[in-house]
């Protein structure tokens, strides 16, 4: 799941372009199961985190669907469970600067 993770992150940071096309082809999805269903792993929440930050760079709406599929649930899960580790800590602050709860993309100086 780590390297499924780091996989979708290196293919998103492509372009604008490659994000749709990972996000339309269900990456999201992927990358919030792999957290869930690994939520012991630090490795996998650090690679996880960092391919949802991959994922929506460049997109309002893809951040709004990371939101609404639940994704900042999980990284305040990992944020918890991942608390002494510096990475998962940086990763996921990255994606909460730029989604809240209601899964709205907020434009940060």
């Amino acid at each position: 799941q780590e390297r499924a993770c780091w996989a979708l992150c290196s293919i998103a940071a492509g372009t604008s372009e490659y994000q749709k096309q990972v996000a339309e082809a269900g990456g999201i999805d992927l990358v919030l199961a792999a957290m869930r269903g690994h939520a012991g792993s630090e490795e996998v929440q650090q690679e996880a985190c960092r391919a949802l930050n991959c994922i929506t760079a460049n997109s309002r709406e893809i951040r709004k669907q990371v939101g609404a599929a639940g994704g900042i649930e999980c990284v305040l899960a990992a944020m918890r469970t991942h608390s002494g580790s510096e990475e998962v800590q940086q990763e996921a602050q990255a994606v909460l600067r730029s989604i809240d709860s209601e899964g709205n993309a907020h434009e940060w100086p």
